[in-house]
Formats: C-alpha cells, structure tokens, sequence
C-alpha cells in the first residue's frame, strides 16, 4: 500500500514513502522478485486511479482527457524507479509462466504511462 501514496504532493511524505519502498523491495531476494508483480501491477494502477480522480474532481488541467494517463508524483522523482524496476525486470526475464512474463510486461508498460520523461531518462539504454 505504499505505491498509491505515491499520489501524494507533499515532499517529505513522498520522501519517506520511496525510503519505505525501498527498504522493502531491497530486503525481497532476487529469485522471489517475480511473484511480487502483480501485486506491484495493482498497486501501481491504484496509483494511477487515484491520481486520475484527484484530477478530475480538482478541476486541474491535464490528465483527464484523451485517455492517456496521469503522471504519478511520486514517479516523477530523481531515480524514481530504481525501488519497483527490478521486480518487473525479473518477472519479465525470470517469470515462471508466460502469463506472469507477459503480465509483467504490461506493468512496466503502465509504469512507463504514468512515470514523467525526466525520470526515465536514467533508465533508458542508449
């Protein structure tokens, strides 16, 4: 339940929201990574969700419209992946089944809608 307070706007609590995230996924061995996708999947559209309400009852601009998704705060931070990445990359190269290759596929393609460019940048192979 940590990922959805990624929503939040306040700095200190998006702060220690990603120094809890990332305690927690640091402490998950390598070879268990995979089967915490889908529960990062859900978590990461309950973000997404969240922040696709607060837009639309905020009267703010951008993101409700067009279909494409809202940037997640807290996803848009320096280094903002480093905490989630790896569980989606091990579920894509060491998942168990299609399915659970495929479904971390789709997360890390959502992950990518609701992450802002400049926080992706340090991911990206040139």
């Amino acid at each position: 339940t940590l990922v959805p307070l990624l929503t939040e706007e306040d700095p200190d609590t998006l702060a220690a929201c990603w120094a809890a995230l990332g305690a927690v996924t640091a402490s998950i061995p390598k070879e268990m990574q995979p089967s915490f996708v889908r529960c990062l999947k859900d978590a990461v559209a309950a973000a997404r969700d969240k922040e696709r309400r607060k837009r639309r009852g905020g009267g703010g601009g951008g993101g409700g419209g067009g279909g494409k998704a809202p940037l997640v705060p807290g996803l848009c931070l320096p280094k903002a992946l480093s905490p989630v990445l790896p569980i989606y990359l091990q579920g894509v190269l060491q998942g168990s089944s299609a399915e659970l290759r495929e479904l971390a596929a789709e997360g890390l393609g959502e992950l990518v809608e609701v992450t802002g460019e400049e926080a992706l940048k340090p991911f990206v192979v040139q």
